[in-house]
């Protein structure tokens, strides 16, 4: 008797449970069903952002490399496909692409030379216009940052503007986290020869001969070939001197785009697990 009392209790409470979960979903069912719809709702939205994201990252990625590798692209078309990529991203591809306009225009440059000076200062501008774009879009991008840096320097020297210059090598060394880039220990380098120029590398002397003296010379003739020769070595020492500041600046620049290339190989292995690439081309030589 008890045993069966205490089963018809036991049914009687589960039945008062089934009944109130039942009142409970007729009361509250379509906002759990709302809710529920909502929540996937959600997830798929946040499984095709990311899918649409890295395929994003994906054709920019591709791009890039198309504009530094293709080498059937037309000059202008590669301009215009660098241009594109700035437009369209706000990461590190768009900053490598504003930089490697900005570069592109000072090797242009540099190959025009001053002889030509609108086609000069019209180079001078577009780079240090896409210089600035690195500097002024993509400011958290401290390396790309510091090489726009490092690109305005340069243009400032070619200028003669050494306070301007001293001013942006500076600008890279505030930047932390770059000690073991090239581009930091340039900027090292080339302000503290702005500050001793005697830490310029060594002047390499012509090896040239002097001609040899006409035999029968008198002692005023003898005079002025000595004088004349003087005044050659003079000038061979100078043109040395621009022979070897260019040759370390043309070094320099080979150390920077290895960097680059460097870290854009680092960018593909970080894409293809889920981003500076080298151009297929060098600049002319100046």
């Amino acid at each position: 008797m008890k045993a069966q009392r205490r089963h018809e209790l036991q049914e009687n409470a589960l039945s008062g449970e089934l009944a109130g979960i039942v009142d409970f979903f007729k009361r509250r069912g379509r906002v759990i069903a709302w809710a529920v719809l909502a929540a996937a709702l959600i997830l798929f939205a946040a499984y095709y952002y990311s899918n649409s994201q890295a395929d994003k990252a994906l054709a920019l990625r591709q791009d890039f490399d198309r504009a530094l590798r293709d080498p059937e692209m037309t000059p202008t078309d590669r301009v215009a496909l660098l241009e594109s990529i700035v437009q369209r991203d706000d990461g590190k591809f768009g900053a490598m692409a504003a930089h490697r306009l900005g570069e592109n225009y000072q090797f242009e440059m540099k190959a025009a030379g001053s002889a030509d000076t609108a086609e000069w200062t019209r180079l001078g501008g577009l780079a240090e216009k896409w210089y600035r774009v690195v500097l002024d879009r993509f400011p958290a991008m401290e390396l790309e940052a510091a090489k726009a840096h490092l690109g305005l320097a340069r243009l400032a020297e070619d200028r003669d503007d050494l306070d301007v210059a001293r001013s942006e090598y500076e600008a890279i060394l505030r930047l932390g986290g770059l000690s073991n880039y090239m581009v930091y220990h340039l900027a090292k380098q080339s302000r503290d020869q702005m500050d001793d120029p005697n830490q310029m590398a060594p002047v390499v002397m012509a090896t040239t001969a002097p001609a040899p003296k006409e035999p029968d010379a008198d002692a005023n003739d003898v005079a002025d070939a000595d004088d004349e020769e003087a005044n050659d070595e003079e000038e061979a020492d100078a043109n040395d001197d621009g022979d070897d500041a260019n040759d370390v600046a043309d070094a320099n620049d080979v150390a920077i785009a290895d960097e680059e290339e460097a870290d854009d190989d680092d960018d593909d292995e970080e894409v293809s697990a889920d981003e500076p690439v080298a151009p297929t081309t060098q600049p002319a030589a100046e």
